[in-house]
């Protein structure tokens, strides 16, 4: 008579269970995690002044355009106040982002170079003053490997 082994096979099945939950547990432990900023807390405390930000930045015709250089260039009567700050953020690697705060510029182009930056994609934000309101605009670029 053969005897059964069910109440075994229940012990093995929980054990495999348990010892992939570990792996897994383990696993995810080693995994690198990056926010998309340190500060992310605080911007989003300040979305609503961002989103006015960006709508002021929309309408005031400043356009980041990439050849050369990463071209800067802002509308004829377009008058801008402070410095103008601009951040140039990578997902993949938050070490390698940068913020350049850059005097208001005399003509309407800012031209920043990037041939010591690493090729990918980027998200360039740029942020400056007008008439006493923030004003903020944003673009991907891609940066090398065409």
């Amino acid at each position: 008579m053969k005897s059964s082994s069910w109440g075994r096979n229940i012990v093995v099945v929980y054990a495999v269970f348990a010892l992939s939950t570990l792996a897994f547990v383990g696993f995810a432990m080693t995994q690198r995690v990056d926010l998309t900023s340190a500060d992310y807390y605080e911007q989003a405390l300040e979305y609503d002044a961002t989103a006015m930000a960006r709508q002021r930045g929309r309408a005031s015709g400043a356009v980041i355009t990439v050849d050369d250089s990463l071209r800067i260039t802002f509308p004829g009567d377009h008058h801008v106040s402070g410095n103008l700050e601009v951040q140039f953020t990578r997902a993949d690697n938050p070490a390698l982002d940068r913020t350049y705060r850059l005097p208001v510029p005399r003509s309407n182009v800012v031209a920043i170079p990037y041939k010591s930056f690493t090729a990918g994609a980027w998200m360039v934000r740029l942020s400056w003053m007008q008439q006493s309101h923030r004003c903020q605009t944003e673009s991907r670029i891609r940066i090398g490997d065409r």
